[in-house]
């Protein structure tokens, strides 16, 4: 549920009128800028040099500085947007950055650009839905230079065909695209009521495509204890704090921490949780395209010298984060809350395996069911181990337990996809690495398990073991 409104408001974003329309009007108001010949040659020679070479810096800014944090559509939009407005307002003049554009290989990819543009996305994605593992790098090439080939095609038979006048007739014409358009209606309106022609799926199929509309909205308390991008701290709720005892169990961080929280309440009395989307336990923190992260974390910190907890778990898809130096950041923060809260035992747990695209698709593609399987190789392990290990000694120099997830989960590259809860075998992940609550009880019995085990090794009295020992025992049964 929660992903599919936050995918929803970014679909909203990017592909609507609403919040596109002022490109659109940008490029309207050049043309019809442009239509008077008058307005044409206006500018002196210098100034439209240098405003055509302007809005090309400012198209190659755009390629080489924009990433995956960059907020897009929006302010950042402009940059591109205006910067190809400046050479069009330009491109009468003859200036030097007109004629870059005339050299012919240049001229030739902009002819079929309209039509590699629209070509591209469907290859990219058939080519995701069709592989087990998502497309090589070399692959991806490949395909970028198919949609060249595509876009030609459809330039040659499609785009000039069409602007001959009186290859086809205006009536034939719109009998054409009212009968693609109904018939497109009625695909769409069939798949949709029957939940994408589900009848081709089996039984063991279902049962995994239904954890793609998982809802961990009652589980996560989204909205009070697990907050989205647009909230504030302001948004946490009174019953985040737990049952209000002196001592609890505290989670803190990301999506993750909020996926923990169900087993921790299994586990535990009183947990308290204070998650929010995209932001790891991090306090010196500044992602744009999560302003709110760094007051959220200020608060949660606050809550932390308040409550002075027993236990905090900081827990985060740490990975997601490497562009913060987010192991430098953690340290800082254990810092500040070994000063605040001294006698708080601080666990950090590390990265959970994670399924390309998601769990249930991974094991869909590859033709295993829930009832068949506990383990499955995951070749992606070695970029969280390499992190795992930072926050490991980062942990270890500031004198608080790091606790492996993939050590808890995996047997090599092999990690447990299956667990069971309530009385059925469950998937221990719903997406692409978020626990179900089946998984996130399965992994915090594991974690206690261990933390018993480490105090084990730590007493060295052989009747304290054998004490511990039943203690794991226990823990592992249940």
């Amino acid at each position: 549920m929660l992903q599919t409104v936050f995918v929803d408001k970014l679909s909203f974003k990017f592909f609507m009128l609403p919040t596109r329309g002022w490109e659109i009007l940008i490029g309207a108001a050049v043309a019809c800028y442009m239509i008077d010949a008058n307005n044409r040659d206006q500018l002196p020679q210098w100034v439209a040099e240098l405003l055509s070479a302007g809005g090309l810096l400012f198209i190659l800014y755009s390629i080489c500085f924009f990433d995956k944090n960059t907020v897009f559509p929006g302010w950042a939009t402009l940059v591109p947007t205006f910067g190809a407005a400046l050479i069009l307002l330009c491109v009468e003049q003859r200036t030097f950055v007109a004629r870059l554009f005339e050299i012919k290989p240049l001229m030739a990819i902009g002819l079929v650009s309209y039509g590699a543009y629209l070509w591209h996305q469907p290859l990219l994605a058939f080519a995701r839905h069709i592989s087990i593992d998502s497309p090589s790098l070399l692959v991806k090439h490949l395909l970028a230079l198919g949609s060249l080939v595509c876009g030609w095609l459809s330039y040659k038979f499609i785009e000039q065909p069409f602007r001959k006048i009186g290859l086809i007739s205006t009536k034939n014409l719109v009998i054409f695209v009212l009968s693609s358009s109904i018939g497109l209606v009625v695909f769409g309106v069939s798949g949709l009521l029957t939940k994408g022609f589900e009848n081709r799926f089996s039984a063991q199929q279902k049962e995994l495509l239904a954890y793609t509309h998982y809802d961990v909205g009652t589980l996560w308390r989204v909205g009070q204890c697990f907050l989205q991008p647009e909230q504030s701290y302001h948004s946490f709720g009174k019953n985040c704090v737990g049952d209000g005892k002196s001592s609890r169990v505290m989670v803190w961080g990301d999506s993750n921490a909020a996926a923990l929280y169900p087993g921790l309440k299994h586990q535990f009395e009183h947990v308290a949780q204070y998650s929010a989307s995209g932001c790891p336990p991090v306090l010196s923190i500044n992602q744009p395209w999560r302003p709110f992260c760094k007051e959220i974390n200020q608060h949660v910190f606050e809550q932390v010298k308040t409550l002075r907890p027993e236990r905090l778990i900081l827990f985060a898809n740490w990975i997601l984060y490497q562009d913060i130096d987010v192991a430098s950041e953690l340290a800082s923060t254990l810092d500040a809350i070994k000063k605040e809260s001294p006698n708080t035992i601080v666990d950090v747990i590390g990265g959970v395996p994670q399924w390309y695209p998601s769990l249930p698709v991974y094991l869909l593609k590859r033709n295993l069911y829930i009832d068949q399987i506990s383990t499955v190789i995951n070749n992606g392990l070695p970029a969280i181990i390499a992190l795992d290990q930072s926050l490991s000694t980062i942990s270890a120099l500031h004198k608080v337990r790091f606790h492996s997830a993939l050590d808890i989960l995996c047997d090599g590259q092999a990690c447990q996809v299956t667990t069971q809860f309530q009385d059925k075998q469950v998937l221990t992940t719903w997406d692409y690495e978020h626990l179900t609550e089946g998984g996130s009880v399965n992994l915090v019995q594991k974690y206690s398990a261990k933390v018993v085990r480490f105090v084990c090794q730590e007493l060295k009295k052989n009747d304290y073991v054998s004490v511990c020992e039943i203690g794991v025992e226990q823990f592992e049964r249940d």
